[in-house]
C-alpha cells in the first residue's frame, strides 16, 4: 500500500517544499518530480545558507 502527503494533507490546504534553485545541478531530479506532480515555482529562499527555491501546490 502507497502512502501520499494527500493521505496526511488531503487536498485542501497548500503543500510548499524546498529545494534547490534552478542553476544548481543538484537541483535537476527533484524540480523535475515536483513540476511532474503539479508544484508551481515560487519565491527564492535561502535555507542553511544555502539558497534555495520555495515550490507550491495548490488545491
Amino acid at each position: 500500500m502507497s502512502i501520499s502527503c494527500y493521505d496526511f494533507l488531503g487536498r485542501s490546504k497548500e503543500i510548499s517544499v524546498s529545494t534547490f534553485r534552478e542553476n544548481d545541478e543538484k537541483g535537476v531530479a527533484p524540480r523535475a518530480l515536483y513540476k511532474k506532480y503539479g508544484f508551481k515555482e515560487a519565491e527564492f529562499i535561502e535555507e542553511f545558507g544555502y539558497p534555495n527555491q520555495k515550490f507550491i501546490l495548490y488545491p
